[in-house]
């Protein structure tokens, strides 16, 4: 099947869009530790921790692909009713998430950067999914979901 003009320009706009993601968030993260002033004073606290501290860090490492695998099974299934993504490209659509969660404050950019990556097919229905999704994050900052975006309406309590 061949492409058309309207096809390569909207996959180039894809493209520069996802390659300038991954250059911000090296960016960030580079000025980050540059600009960090205290690494004498974490090794000291890292050397003089206890064996708590340094089993739950620990800990964290290792639960850290449980964490990923169950995010990404969660995200394929939110966008199961609409296309079937392997758990390898979920797994890439998550990563993309944590880049634009990054760059962006309070996370806001992880749905919008995990629509981004999806299929040229789907991706108008996806990506206003991903952009409600926002939405709802935002207005739920104002609110005790307990759930993060994906809760419903009616469980909402407003905060005393």
């Amino acid at each position: 099947m061949e492409r058309t003009i309207t096809q390569d320009k909207t996959y180039k706009i894809r493209r520069g869009f996802r390659i300038l993601l991954i250059v911000a968030a090296y960016g960030y993260l580079a000025y980050a530790l540059l600009t960090f002033k205290h690494y004498g004073e974490f090794a000291a606290h890292f050397h003089s921790a206890g064996w708590k501290e340094l089993f739950s860090f620990a800990l964290a490492v290792l639960l850290f692909p449980l964490n990923i695998s169950m995010e990404s099974e969660k995200w394929r299934c939110l966008l199961s009713y609409l296309t079937s993504l392997s758990r390898k490209e979920s797994q890439r659509q998550v990563y993309y998430g944590f880049v634009g969660a990054l760059l962006t404050p309070d996370r806001l950019g992880d749905y919008p950067a995990r629509a981004s990556m999806l299929q040229e097919g789907v991706s108008k229905k996806k990506g206003s999914g991903a952009w409600f999704c926002w939405f709802d994050c935002v207005d739920s900052s104002q609110y005790r979901t307990g759930g993060g975006c994906f809760t419903d309406m009616r469980y909402r309590v407003p905060q005393s």
